[in-house]
């Protein structure tokens, strides 16, 4: 057993072996470089999915995060359709079970994804400058601005900075933001050398082909 005291120098030894590691450091630095991952099938929470006694309506953070206007809205609207939970899935997705189409609809109206084919379920991205000292762009408001122009089964990711805190592994096309630009990755990782730099108006255009 852990005592409180115990998990307390645990964690303090780990901020200092971070801070040792410097400012472009992360958490999964610890652990060593990022292994190169494996595509594997899952199945996704986002739609309508049958359980036993009915049904369960899926919707999914965009970018993993939502402000409290959209979730209070949402909390709302589940309310007027008599929805008494929403259980946490995986995903950044939320369950509602035996909600009605017009709860889709409206989550959808209110930004949240409702849909698997949406492009946002392939695009990964940190706050950015939005909230992180580090980062040189929002990277998830640009992300939204991608979205609509990502090429059919591409991975996105859109990172502030070349720590690549959203998405520590590979991606068919990564966005780097940096003082002078956008770094572009082709099937790599925030902190690799970019193959160019892009400006803003530059991106849709990067991500708009399929890459690799």
């Amino acid at each position: 057993m852990i005592l409180r005291n115990d998990a307390l120098m645990i964690t303090l030894r780990h901020l200092r072996q971070i801070a040792d590691l410097g400012i472009t450091a992360r958490a999964t630095d610890l652990a060593g470089s990022a292994a190169t991952p494996h595509r594997t099938r899952s199945i996704s929470p986002i739609g309508i999915l049958a359980l036993r006694d009915g049904t369960a309506t899926g919707i999914a953070l965009p970018f993993g995060s939502s402000d409290h206007a959209a979730l209070t809205a949402l909390a709302d609207t589940a309310i007027s359709h008599g929805i008494t939970e929403l259980r946490l899935a995986p995903h950044h997705a939320l369950l509602a079970t035996g909600a009605p189409l017009a709860f889709t609809a409206e989550a959808a109206a209110l930004g949240f994804v409702t849909s698997p084919d949406d492009n946002r379920t392939r695009i990964s991205a940190c706050i950015g400058s939005d909230g992180c000292a580090s980062g040189h762009v929002p990277a998830r408001a640009i992300a939204a601005r991608l979205a609509p122009h990502l090429a059919p089964v591409t991975s996105l990711h859109v990172s502030g900075c070349a720590k690549g805190c959203a998405h520590p592994r590979r991606a068919d096309v990564t966005l780097v933001g940096r003082a002078d630009g956008y770094g572009l990755v082709i099937s790599g990782m925030a902190g690799d050398t970019p193959q160019a730099l892009l400006r803003a108006d530059q991106l849709e255009s990067a991500v708009a082909h399929r890459q690799g």
